[in-house]
């Protein structure tokens, strides 16, 4: 199975993320601002690497890594 992070409010997916600028949250963590969207996504192959990337792109309490199932496009299957 594959993994992606999701915005667990609008349920997009995390495509990228903007290193320049840091966000600190109320419980004085710092966050960055994820980039969403419905038809994009960074796919992780295992759900530790997924882990990795959640804490590498600083995302928060608002996101979730969730399992997702690649299936092919066209041509036979």
């Amino acid at each position: 199975m594959s993994y992606a992070i999701i915005n667990k409010r609008t349920k997009k997916y995390v495509y990228g993320t903007d290193y320049s600028r840091d966000h600190v949250t109320k419980d004085g963590k710092h966050t960055k601002n994820q980039f969403t969207s419905f038809g994009s996504a960074i796919v992780y192959a295992d759900l530790r690497g997924a882990e990795r990337g959640f804490e590498h792109r600083g995302c928060g309490q608002g996101y979730e890594i969730q399992e997702v199932k690649i299936l092919p496009v066209g041509g036979k299957q």
